[in-house]
C-alpha cells in the first residue's frame, strides 16, 4: 500500500522507481526522512520565532529539495510557499503558511509510522 493520503504524503511507488526496485533502499531513506523531520520542524519554529527569515528560507529550501527527492509532493511545496515567503520578506503570510507546512510534516510522520505498524 503506497503511503500516500488525502493531503499527499510520500508517492512510494515513485520513490520505489527512483532506489531502481530496491525495497530495502527504500526503507532505509524512508526511515531517514521521517527520523529528520522532527529536527527541521524544530528548527523552522526557532527561525520562525525569531524572525530570521534568512534561516527561514534557507532551511525551507532544504527541507523542498528533501521533500521532492522522497516524493512528498505536498510537504515539498508547503516548504517552497513558506521560503518564497520568507525570501521576499513577506512576513504576514509566513503563520498560515507554517501551519500548512506543520500539518505537511505531521502528516508524513503519520503516514510513515502507520505503515511501519502494518509491516
Amino acid at each position: 500500500m503506497p503511503l500516500t493520503n488525502e493531503t499527499s504524503s510520500i508517492d512510494e511507488v515513485k520513490l520505489l522507481d527512483r532506489c531502481m526496485g530496491n525495497s530495502a533502499l527504500l526503507g532505509k531513506l524512508i526511515q531517514a526522512f521521517s527520523n529528520s523531520l522532527p529536527t527541521e520542524k524544530n528548527i523552522l519554529q526557532k527561525a520562525i520565532d525569531d524572525n530570521d527569515m534568512n534561516s527561514v528560507a534557507r532551511t525551507a529550501h532544504k527541507l523542498k529539495g528533501t521533500a521532492s527527492n522522497m516524493c512528498a509532493l505536498g510537504l515539498a511545496e508547503a516548504s517552497h510557499l513558506v521560503e518564497q515567503s520568507a525570501r521576499s520578506n513577506q512576513v504576514e503570510l509566513i503563520p498560515q503558511q507554517w501551519l500548512n507546512l506543520r500539518l505537511q510534516i505531521d502528516t508524513v510522520i503519520e503516514c510513515i509510522l502507520s505503515k511501519d505498524s502494518e509491516r
